[in-house]
């Protein structure tokens, strides 16, 4: 992966000092300019293949690069041009040319020329020290495009050199002659991108029900469990994606996900924890082992915009329920056919209390699963059949059942198929009817 550093210098004179590390403590020798120290502290080993380039403004280049404006300097007349070609660096050094950015055509031009020195799978180290104006507004935004547009690109490192601790230039001169005793460390920046790339991936995540940005944001991070918290998040997308019910009703990963956003809390930096939070938040109705969190996640499905999968839950969270309600496994596929049974054959209103005679008459000729007895799977109906939640619910699952679950499921084919509106419709209004029959 090629390394590329992208620095900015201005026209305004610099004063000599010494950059530090502030991790290592590792410091530069005296410099006036920011972008050597860094290529000291930072790019000794870079080879041919990565570069340097330096934005500059006619005048920047006449000031700085060039040396201009240290010409009588009694200590040191060289501009960056010289002090950087003195470093002996491998890596190819180049001068890029940018516009004032006094306005928009201006600003959006010096964006092009920026994003044009990038190529795919380069490592990017950017300096905005001495940027100017509009450069360290956009330059967040300018690195989320090309990592976007240019495959592999990925940004290493914001390096500031924040000269001002020391105080005003005419402070510093006076209380530190001596340009030695000036320290001035080079602060990272980057982890101010990444808050601001955990804020996007949690909004994907909390709007849409999309975890894969989050996962990844994770994945990088050197949180206690945050690999796990990302292999947990993926796992929370597939089992909605693929309507993974059983999951869901364990509670196993949501209940996964909330023991990682308490182990990350701890070591997060502080302006993370809220959008830690926010995420905790939106798990929080989901509990361990519990057969309505099948109800819980139709409302997900609502809130994320996942319509089919919401119309394929409801059916078999109803399903679920009913069987659960009444002693059977809802996991077992026999047991579950008792369930789906008795709801067809209630099509032909069978009273409310029906004898394992009215049932087998409903069920006119008929082959009981397989491992079923026939005595058991009648005597199953008619157990299910007499339940008062099962007839209450019977209205929701006939609709959402036959009518919407089989359309939306033959992807829009059928000669009498709904339009989209019409499943996101139904899905909330019998949501609202689910709600008023059981309380979850």
């Amino acid at each position: 992966m090629p390394k590329v550093l992208l620095s900015f210098i201005g026209r305004n004179k610099y004063e000599r000092c010494v950059y530090v590390n502030p991790q290592t403590q590792e410091q530069s020798p005296v410099v006036r300019f920011v972008t050597e120290a860094i290529c000291v502290l930072n790019c000794q080993n870079w080879t041919e293949n990565d570069r340097i380039f330096i934005f500059l403004t006619p005048d920047a280049r006449t000031a700085n690069w060039l040396g201009k404006a240290y010409e009588n300097d009694p200590d040191d007349t060289l501009g960056l041009k010289e002090r950087l070609n003195n470093l002996g660096l491998k890596a190819k050094i180049e001068p890029i040319e940018i516009k004032e950015g006094f306005d928009e055509t201006e600003i959006w031009a010096n964006f092009q020329t920026i994003f044009d020195c990038i190529n795919e799978r380069d490592a990017i180290y950017l300096d905005i020290t001495n940027a100017f104006r509009s450069i360290p507004i956009f330059a967040t935004t300018l690195m989320n495009y090309t990592e976007f547009l240019k495959k592999g690109v990925n940004l290493k490192a914001i390096y500031y050199g924040i000269f001002e601790k020391l105080g005003p230039v005419y402070e510093v001169v006076k209380k530190y002659p001596n340009p030695a005793d000036r320290l001035v460390p080079i602060l990272d920046l980057k982890s101010i991108v990444e808050l601001q790339d955990w804020t996007s991936a949690a909004n994907d995540f909390l709007q849409h029900g999309n975890a894969t940005a989050l996962a990844k944001q994770a994945e990088m991070a050197k949180f206690p469990s945050s690999r796990e918290f990302a292999v947990n998040l993926n796992a929370l997308t597939g089992a909605f994606s693929t309507v993974r019910g059983k999951k869901m009703t364990t509670g196993l990963v949501f209940s996964d996900l909330r023991q990682n956003i308490q182990d990350i809390e701890r070591d997060a930096p502080r302006p993370l924890k809220p959008i830690l939070e926010k995420i905790n938040a939106e798990l929080q109705p989901f509990q361990s082992d519990d057969i309505l969190n099948g109800f819980r996640a139709i409302e997900w499905c609502l809130n994320h915009k996942l319509y089919q999968q919401g119309i394929t839950l409801m059916r078999e969270a109803i399903v679920s329920y009913i069987g659960h309600k009444l002693g059977l496994d809802f996991s077992n596929k026999n047991e579950r056919a008792i369930v789906e049974k008795a709801f067809t054959i209630q099509l032909q209103k069978l009273p409310p209390h029906p004898t394992p005679q009215i049932v087998q008459k409903a069920l006119r000729q008929f082959t009981p699963p397989r491992g079923l007895s026939a005595e058991d799977f009648v005597n199953g109906i008619t157990l299910v059949c007499r339940n008062p939640t099962f007839r209450a619910l019977h209205p929701i699952y006939t609709e959402i059942s036959y009518e919407y679950r089989n359309d939306i499921n033959h992807g829009g084919y059928m000669s009498d198929a709904k339009e989209s509106d019409e499943f996101v419709l139904i899905l909330f209004r019998k949501y609202d009817e689910l709600k008023k029959i059981i309380a979850f």
